[in-house]
Parts: structure tokens; sequence; C-alpha cells
């Protein structure tokens, strides 16, 4: 970048952040770029688009041209695509819950129930358990991107320890949304806090992994080509939804809020899910203090 005369003000690791060529806000680092995808948006602006298109505008060439100059200037990239990614592997301990039940995964399957994983969900997403060992009394989800392990999520099911959940160590899931790339492409998508609540709307939604979104989620979420994108998180964190959703704004062509009743959505269950989703409101017509402060008020 620096060497197309676009200065770079902060290396953020995989991202680098600069003031935005095309809206030329000065204040603010809007403009952010991920070297690992090759994609960039302004969060201002809400330019977007690859490292291609981003040389073609600024130079005023052609598409083709941009990605020749790429080519003859990237050596070092495709030195770093070589590098090794770390290999993840699941725990040691980890089994694969199947049918029918057994003495030994009974109380894992009592657990997935009531969490509303079905049998064929559970066997879609190789949903599994550990009955010893550091994860003992846990169902463990894995994360894979594309095939490959990136993370796992280990939720306790006795109730008895202080970290609900823990993931694995290493783990890249704040790096990407959990099930986008098995989300049904539809016009709207629907993302979520938790890998319990994605899976109650397997087809439809996507996970954060936890209240806040990441920098790298934001561009697979600008690179995506649904019309529509519903923050739907847990009623406990309407003011991060509403902050969210307001950032995003300003990207998406339309993005709306999703007002739950009560809980979360798995909780509530796909049907009442939906239909919050079938009324959700643009973030500028809400205010977020108001929103919270209606809720606590209601209890």
């Amino acid at each position: 970048l620096e060497g197309q005369g676009i200065a770079t003000i902060r290396d953020m690791g995989e991202n680098l952040v600069s003031h935005c060529p095309f809206c030329h806000h000065e204040r603010h680092t809007t403009f952010s770029l991920s070297l690992s995808k090759g994609l960039w948006i302004c969060f201002r602006c809400g330019k977007k688009g690859n490292a291609a298109m981003l040389l073609s505008e600024l130079f005023n060439i052609s598409y083709e041209e941009a990605e020749h100059r790429l080519r003859l200037g990237t050596a070092w990239r495709e030195t770093e695509k070589k590098k090794p990614v770390p290999s993840l592997r699941l725990p040691y301990e980890f089994e694969s819950l199947k049918l029918p039940e057994t003495i030994g995964n009974r109380r894992f399957w009592k657990y997935a129930r009531r969490r509303r994983l079905t049998p064929a969900l559970v066997e879609e997403y190789d949903v599994g358990f550990c009955r010893e060992g550091f994860l003992d009394g846990r169902l463990v989800i894995p994360f894979r991107w594309e095939g490959q392990l990136i993370s796992y999520f280990a939720r306790d099911i006795t109730g008895r320890q202080a970290v609900k959940v823990i993931t694995c160590p290493g783990g890249r899931h704040a790096k990407y949304l959990f099930n986008l790339d098995r989300v049904q492409r539809d016009d709207i998508l629907i993302v979520v806090e938790g890998v319990f609540d994605c899976l109650t709307l397997a087809d439809r939604a996507v996970s954060t992994s936890g209240k806040r979104i990441s920098e790298d989620q934001i561009l697979q979420l600008a690179a995506s080509d649904f019309r529509t994108v519903c923050l739907c998180w847990d009623e406990d964190a309407l003011r991060e939804a509403h902050e969210t959703a307001q950032r995003l704004a300003e990207l998406m062509i339309n993005i709306q809020l999703v007002l739950l009743p009560s809980g979360d959505p798995n909780q509530l269950g796909r049907k009442t899910v939906l239909e919050a989703v079938a009324q959700a409101r643009s973030p500028t017509a809400l205010q977020g203090v108001e929103l919270w402060g209606e809720r606590r008020a209601r209890r």
C-alpha cells in the first residue's frame, strides 16, 4: 500500500488501517484492508472490494491491468501463503455423539436435545463430547471453515463449572463467522451470538462467537451478497447489538435489529425467532439506551 502512495497508519496484524483514499476523512482511520482475504472497506463511505478493484479505482486503470500489476509485485504474498498454518485438532478425549444412546453418552444426548440439537444437526456438525480430561463433562462443537478445523466450543453440561464455554487454544473463531460457509443463500442473513443460537436457525444464521464482532467478521459480512443482515443478539446484549447495528449500517444496504421478547434465540426456538425477525427494525429508528432501559423496566 505504501508503495502505491497510501500511508499505512496502523498495522493491526492481518489488517492494515488507514485514512480512506476515497472519502478523505482525515479525523478517523476508517479504511481497513485484510491481508489474508485481500478485501478492503471504508467504514465511513462504504466503498469496498478486493485488491485489484482498489488499484483500478485509485489509478484509473482497467481491472485486468490492476490484476497484472498485482501479480508482478506480490512475490512476497506468495511466500506468505506458503507459511504453514498451525494445525488444530480436537481434544484427544473427544467422542462423536452418535445414536443409539448408551450409558456413556446418554447425559450428553439429554443436554443436546434440551439445546434443540436434532440427530441430523449432531451428525452434520460432528457434535461430540468429552467424559474425561480437561474438558470432562462438556459437549463439543467443532468449528470448521471449508473443511479445516479452526476452533471448537466446549460447553459445560453439568452446571458446576465456573467457565461455561471453553474454546480451542490457538483457535481462530474470532476471525470467521461460524456457519457462513454452510448457511442457505437467501436475501436475509441472521447474525446471532452463540453457536447454539446459530444451530437453532442453522440454515439461516451465523454466529459471531460472542457479543463483539471482529473486523475480520465485518469484512466477511461486507463481502457477502445478502440483501439484509439482521442482528439478533440476546436480550441482555441490546446495547452492544444497537451499537454494532449502527456501525454496520454505514456499510450495508439494509441492517435490521431484531428485538427478542426475552432470553436468547436458543431458548425461544426457531418459530418465535423468525417471527421476531419479520418485525426487525432499522437501528436508526431505535435508541440503544432507550431500548436497554425499556427492557430493564419490564422486569
